[in-house]
């Protein structure tokens, strides 16, 4: 089950974060990193933040949104995952090394 709470804004000097993005087409911020159970976070102002569980609980390295595809591409540690909305994750059968 996916739930969300509101999180303080990511230290991203901390090095726990590897990835910040403003995604147009869905109107948010999104910041991907190394701190486990708030390894993904999206704010719509940069000011307050929402952290996710129900995700996978993996470190993430890197994102990218593919418009043409309205899918984000999640790297992790341990393995690949697609979503539409940034919320919702699947993982992928072939991993992107």
């Amino acid at each position: 089950m996916l739930t969300e709470q509101e999180t303080p804004i990511p230290n991203l000097d901390s090095g726990n974060w590897k990835d910040l993005q403003w995604v147009d087409e869905v109107e948010q911020f999104v910041a991907v990193g190394y701190a486990h159970s708030k390894s993904l976070l999206t704010s719509s102002d940069g000011i307050t933040w929402t952290s996710y569980t129900g995700i996978p609980n993996i470190d993430y390295e890197d994102f990218v949104y593919a418009p043409a595809l309205n899918k984000f591409i999640l790297k992790g540690l341990s393995g690949s995952y697609t979503s539409t909305n940034a919320t919702t994750f699947t993982l992928m059968l072939t991993s992107i090394s």
